[in-house]
């Protein structure tokens, strides 16, 4: 059992990774409601992480050979069909 709880100002980067648990999570949410240094930090910290957490578009792939198929590396760098 844990008998002291972390600074608040250094949970600001797990809280906005979603990563605290919950018994810190609380404490945690009402010191953010009167800090806005750690408030200003989490939408910093977000808006950094967004493009992260969002899935890779479809067209981010590689292009598909004429065959149909993945291309297949053939050294370093290079796709050949």
């Amino acid at each position: 059992m844990r008998t002291h709880r972390p600074e608040p100002h250094t949970l600001a980067g797990a809280y906005a990774l979603d990563a605290l648990t919950c018994a810190d999570r609380a404490p945690f949410e009402r010191h953010l409601a009167r800090c806005p240094q750690c408030a200003q930090e989490i939408r910093g910290l977000r808006e950094a992480t967004a493009p992260a957490s969002r899935p890779p578009r479809p067209n981010n792939r590689p292009p598909a050979s004429p065959s149909g198929r993945w291309p297949r590396r053939h050294g370093p760098g290079s796709y050949l069909p």
